[in-house]
């Protein structure tokens, strides 16, 4: 496996690991989608850069939210 391959594998799994799919089901943007919206504000971005935002997006929404969501000391 490359390790590029290791470190995209490795981000999918630690957004995983805020699970918030008991709450919340959550709907992710298909990458052609996501490509299409970048390009219209002439970013251009690979598959895999676009892969990597998506995965970086949707760890910091399930993280915001968690919080937002935790009980406050």
């Amino acid at each position: 496996m490359s390790n590029r391959k290791a470190k995209k594998d490795s981000n999918i799994e630690s957004s995983n690991k805020f699970e918030l799919e008991p709450i919340m089901k959550f709907q992710e943007i298909p990458l052609d989608k996501a490509i299409k919206m970048l390009n219209e504000f002439k970013i251009t971005v690979s598959e895999e850069e676009a892969s990597e935002i998506l995965v970086f997006l949707h760890t910091w929404v399930k993280i915001t939210i968690k919080e937002f969501l935790s009980p406050k000391d």
